[in-house]
């Protein structure tokens, strides 16, 4: 099952030690998820994508979560980050925990090309866990 969200129409990152503990366990067991803490927009460039995969390991389910997009910002590299996207049906989902596993943020820079493309930082964040992608509210 590999699901994936429409139409993503937001990102925004927080640092992993402003969420509260044990969210994942919230979702598993029907809690709501709430976002209290501030979060910075993402102006991405072109389409973000963001894929689900679930697989048993060990007798455990794990979901891994994959988003990708390209933004000409920065994003901070000193401290594990967890992101929010938001889908155009209004839906809000947190990828990230205040435990670990933190998500991976692998940043790719690449300049333009003479032909007039703009340089851009290619972003795979990258998330493992029982719920990689947990419904919110923010």
């Amino acid at each position: 099952m590999i699901p994936s969200l429409p139409s993503i129409t937001k990102i925004a990152y927080l640092p992993c030690s402003e969420l509260s503990a044990d969210i994942a366990f919230r979702c598993k067991v029907g809690l709501p998820v709430a976002v209290y803490a501030v979060t910075t927009p993402v102006t991405f460039c072109g389409t973000p994508l963001c894929d689900t995969v679930s697989e048993q390991e060990n007798k455990v389910r794990i979901s891994h979560t994959t988003l990708t997009f390209s933004t000409i910002e920065e994003l901070p590299t000193a401290y594990p980050i967890a992101f929010v996207v938001t889908t155009a049906n209004g839906r809000s989902y947190l990828i990230g925990t205040m435990e670990r596993p933190f998500p991976v943020v692998k940043i790719e820079s690449t300049t333009g090309t003479p032909a007039g493309e703009s340089a851009v930082n290619k972003v795979t964040v990258t998330f493992s866990s029982a719920k990689s992608l947990i419904p919110c509210i923010v």
